[in-house]
């Protein structure tokens, strides 16, 4: 039994892809430059400095990076979908505000 997509559902779908484009279009750069800051302040910190490269520094480097652009990622996508479910009901609201002053007249 197939059932019918709720529109908030839709609006919210939508808002995590508009926030997908955002993230590749302006935070992923920002995310990657500061999570790899922070992991070569880990490995500066756990190996001393200056941060020799070795094969556990890359590594640190690389954890935070991932870390960083992950981190962005879902601030993007989790604010996407709640600017998108907030439009679909400042959208639809006057048209249900109609309706239930309809109901009520009758």
């Amino acid at each position: 039994m197939k059932t019918k997509r709720d529109g908030s559902v839709v609006a919210a779908y939508v808002g995590a892809g508009v926030g997908l484009l955002g993230f590749i279009g302006i935070g992923a750069v920002p995310g990657l430059l500061y999570g790899g800051y922070a992991g070569l302040a880990l490995a500066g910190v756990l190996g001393g400095t200056p941060v020799v490269a070795t094969f556990a520094s890359r590594l640190l480097v690389f954890g935070g990076m991932a870390i960083g652009a992950l981190a962005v990622l879902s601030l993007f996508l989790v604010m996407g979908a709640l600017l998108g479910t907030m439009g679909h009901l400042l959208w639809s609201f006057p048209s249900a505000l109609a309706a239930a002053l309809r109901e009520e007249d009758r």
